[in-house]
């Protein structure tokens, strides 16, 4: 049996449990030579997916991935360290951006060549960009239908995600509200070229969407729900969409009432032939690898920005602080971590 050529730590859920701290521990393993057509990396950065990893190891997702023990993480960005036979497309020292779930919060990975994608630098900023900006442009396209000149409304429109959204329709010639909390929030929003912004923590948001489309929106992309669904459900113009893409507002909240005497949701669109739409990036592959080459095509020109939390985490021991502050809401643009 060949020798290890590594040790590497990394992020294992051990077991279920309320928080990722405490169902996941930090542990240790061999990384062997790679087999054929694999390749091992050394992981440099990472993205930070708190609601996902918080949901994972809650056991809430619909669909149960795995039983512990198991490992956390999607996307990660580093270089090419070893290289097993039959790989023609990378080599040692080239760089590299992956995106499978618990390839991330490790300092090594092995991973298949072909899933691979060689990037020309190292740096955090493709750890926003595949799968997230990947993400928004397969949800506006795919399932928001998105057209030129519409009026569109981004729910959380500093993060990580929302800030591909706004960018991507805005390329589109549309005219849009970013929603967001706080002012430091809508400064950045103003920069990135939102026409208006809406901070629901000092405004009305269904009386400032009016009075910013008195006709309606057309699209609304939302991954907060509770009272910001409500308010861009109840705003939606004749035809108009919103596109469902989480709900970090309830999710992960089993004592949320049924509300039986409520309006059914039908009854709010109807008369507008509008719809509800939504959106899982892992039911939407066939449009990933289009997306990725489009999406970095665009970077590389210096058309799309990216935008990293200012928050700086290092070390394969932080990655509990980051996704704590992920959750905290405080972030502008994409967490992240160094490894």
């Amino acid at each position: 049996m060949p020798n290890p050529l590594f040790v590497s730590r990394k992020i294992c859920v051990l077991r279920w449990a309320e928080t990722v701290q405490a169902g996941a521990e930090i542990v240790e393993e061999k990384v062997m030579p790679p087999a054929f057509g694999q390749v091992v990396i050394r992981n440099r950065y990472a993205g930070i997916n708190a609601l996902f990893d918080r949901a994972v190891v809650r056991d809430e997702l619909p669909y149960r991935l795995l039983n512990p023990p198991f490992d956390l993480g999607v996307e990660a960005v580093g270089e090419v360290v070893a290289v097993g036979d039959g790989v023609e497309n990378l080599q040692v020292g080239d760089f590299a951006s992956t995106t499978r779930f618990t390839q991330a919060y490790r300092e090594y990975q092995t991973e298949a060549a072909q899933k691979v994608w060689e990037i020309p630098e190292l740096s955090p900023q493709y750890v926003a960009l595949r799968p997230t900006a990947v993400s928004a442009l397969v949800a506006l396209e795919q399932v928001g239908q998105l057209r030129d000149g519409e009026t569109v409304a981004v729910s959380a429109a500093a993060g990580g995600l929302g800030q591909f959204v706004v960018q991507f329709a805005k390329m589109r010639g549309c005219r849009v509200v970013g929603i967001c909390g706080g002012a430091h929030k809508s400064t950045f929003l103003e920069q990135l070229g939102c026409d208006a912004v809406i901070d629901y923590k000092s405004e009305n948001v269904e009386k400032a969407l009016l009075a910013f489309a008195p006709k309606g929106i057309d699209l609304a992309y939302d991954t907060v729900g509770g009272a910001l669904f409500d308010a861009l459900l109840n705003s939606l113009a004749i035809r108009g969409r919103i596109v469902v893409s989480g709900y970090s507002a309830d999710m992960g909240r089993p004592d949320l009432p049924e509300i039986i005497n409520a309006p059914r949701v039908y009854s709010k669109i109807y008369w507008k032939a509008a719809q509800i739409r939504c959106f899982q990036n892992a039911l939407y592959p066939e449009f990933q690898e289009d997306a990725s080459r489009r999406v970095l095509d665009l970077y590389h020109a210096n058309v799309l920005k990216v935008r990293l939390s200012d928050r700086h985490f290092k070390g394969i021991d932080q990655v509990f602080e980051a996704i704590e502050y992920h959750l905290s809401g405080q972030n502008i643009g994409k967490v992240w971590i160094e490894l």
